[in-house]
């Protein structure tokens, strides 16, 4: 549930309140003859959210745009582990003549996670980004750092970007260094991989980005883009399924990696007749400290969505998806690499009234058996 309000003062005001559960169960345990009572592998999630927030329309007389936000997630499984996340972001700007504003971002992050009998765990973040800003019809730049402080861990990333481009906007070229940290959160580990023990201490992420790709764009349909970096990480989460039966995962922590990044897009759309989009993304890693692969994170990965107006308000909508490699380690400590996956969704939706629409979905259409996760196949068609 989401709503706003517009004040006579310049203001909008944002507001939402929602809930989420998610439930899966722990089924891929090895040898198959296995038998477990079903509380036991149930595994639930559910998240309560409210985040409010409000921004002015128009700069003020001294050219201020400001828009602050605050955001909280409670989050708890069935397994008595629960955790409050609280994030307060304090956006400010200021134009300074014509082409240029100064920026200033404030962000607080805190996180408090109680796992089931155990002590609870403290886990904060706080940035300031001051940064420099040069606007023009054809350039865009942002030149700054981000100071960050991790659980009291002073780091100082860069925050620079640039984007230039043609008169018609047809073409831009992107290049950019930057850096942030990614909070690691229980959410986030159980958004990422739900059969997850319960992670005993959490290491926040760093990521620092260099990349250079461009945007392109012909005629009024067909668009495309293309984007190659090299990152380094620290404290990556990495999976590893337990040394019991294998139907858990136990969250490692890489200290330092590093990625070699390449993706793309195309796109190409006729208004709401027909919509088609696909996009690639390759990541090398390399230069791991502590473990031998990289476990569970994908080095290929292909997707592709399209969208047909068949008859009005009535569309047919498919999904392609398709990933290869993926390292795990196995019950002996060897490395394994699951088989590839390649993956066709479709489905038809019908919009009833503006506020009512009926749809169809059926997943896996040719019927693949395959692993995102070891020791975990999907359902067939």
């Amino acid at each position: 549930m989401d709503g706003f309000y517009q004040t006579t003062k310049n203001l909008e005001w944002d507001a939402k309140l929602g809930m989420k559960s998610d439930q899966t169960y722990k089924y891929g345990y090895l040898p198959e003859i296995l038998s477990f009572p079903t509380d036991s592998i149930k595994q639930t999630f559910t998240t309560w959210i409210a985040k409010a927030s409000f921004h002015n329309i128009q700069p003020t007389s001294f050219g201020l745009t400001y828009a602050p936000e605050v955001n909280i997630h409670v989050f708890n499984d069935n397994h008595n582990n629960n955790e409050s996340n609280t994030v307060v972001n304090l956006p400010l700007e200021k134009t300074v003549g014509k082409n240029f504003a100064v920026d200033l971002g404030l962000n607080f992050d805190l996180t408090r996670y109680k796992p089931g009998g155990k002590v609870a765990i403290n886990n904060t973040a706080y940035s300031i980004s001051p940064s420099v800003l040069y606007r023009s019809p054809t350039i865009n730049i942002q030149a700054g750092v981000r100071p960050t402080w991790d659980n009291k861990d002073p780091k100082i990333y860069p925050n620079i970007t640039a984007e230039i481009g043609t008169p018609d906007k047809r073409f831009n070229l992107i290049a950019g260094w930057i850096g942030y940290l990614r909070k690691t959160t229980y959410e986030y580990l159980a958004s990422f991989n739900p059969w997850i023990w319960a992670p005993a201490s959490m290491k926040n992420t760093g990521i620092e980005e260099r990349y250079i790709g461009f945007k392109r764009s012909i005629g009024d349909h067909f668009s495309y883009s293309t984007k190659g970096g090299f990152n380094k990480i620290t404290n990556q989460p990495l999976f590893v399924n337990d040394s019991v039966d294998g139907k858990s995962f136990i969250v490692l922590n890489e200290s330092q990696m590093k990625v070699l990044h390449y993706d793309g897009e195309i796109g190409y759309t006729v208004q709401e007749k027909f919509s088609l989009k696909a996009g690639f993304s390759l990541n090398d890693y390399m230069n791991l400290k502590d473990n031998a692969k990289a476990y569970g994170l994908m080095p290929v990965e292909l997707n592709a969505a399209m969208r047909v107006q068949v008859l009005k308000d009535l569309y047919l909508t498919s999904d392609l998806f398709a990933w290869n490699g993926v390292q795990y380690r196995k019950s002996n400590g060897d490395n394994g690499e699951l088989n590839g996956a390649f993956d066709l969704n479709a489905g038809l939706d019908f919009q009833i009234t503006k506020n009512l629409k009926v749809w169809s979905q059926f997943n896996n259409i040719f019927n693949r058996k395959y692993q995102r996760w070891n020791q975990y196949p999907v359902y067939g068609f």
